[in-house]
């Protein structure tokens, strides 16, 4: 019986890591699908948002870097629609960093003033496939549509590309005329 290489062993743990990662991301992905409503900011979405980027660094290795920002006070009790920045992580990996052949940081801010909840996304990217629209801008879409329904008008999203950067904003109410409708959501 042969006794496997330390390349072996480190290729088997990666593989077995890679499979837990993605199995505990899987079921806890299919709870927040399933699970309809509003949850808290918080920092277990977080921290999911950190294992699906971890997950990505596997595969892009050291082209992918990313910063987070976050300035406290923040409004830990402001319920949100589920998922808003997990699309805009995932597009930019896919659309930004991944096309790059010398990858990225992608930045991500989250503060909050007086009336407002800010969270910035931005990364390199190429210009955009389809100069015209920017894309299919699915994500995009839907992440306004939900703000626009949980949050009313005051909700506002921005995204543009420039000179090799793209950056999306969302400028989330913390207070407005639709906090009895979040309010009654767990």
């Amino acid at each position: 019986m042969s006794t496997p290489s330390d390349e072996q062993l480190v290729k088997q743990l990666e593989e077995e890591l890679k499979k837990l990662k993605v199995s505990d991301l899987l079921v806890q992905t299919l709870y927040t699908v399933s699970s309809l409503g509003y949850r808290r900011l918080s920092e277990e979405e977080r921290d999911l948002d950190q294992a699906r980027l971890a997950i990505e660094a596997l595969r892009l290795g050291e082209r992918l870097q990313v910063e987070w920002r976050r300035l406290e006070p923040l409004p830990w009790t402001l319920p949100m629609p589920r998922l808003l920045l997990q699309p805009l992580l995932e597009n930019a990996v896919l659309h930004g960093i991944s096309r790059l052949p010398q990858g990225g940081c992608i930045d991500i801010g989250v503060a909050a003033d007086k009336d407002f909840l800010h969270i910035i996304v931005g990364n390199p990217s190429p210009p955009p496939k389809d100069h015209t629209s920017g894309g299919a801008r699915h994500a995009t879409t839907s992440i306004g549509h939900r703000l626009a329904f949980a949050f009313g008008p005051r909700a506002r999203m921005t995204s543009m590309w420039h000179e090799g950067y793209y950056r999306c904003e969302l400028a989330i109410p913390i207070q407005g005329e639709r906090s009895a409708r979040r309010s009654r959501q767990p």
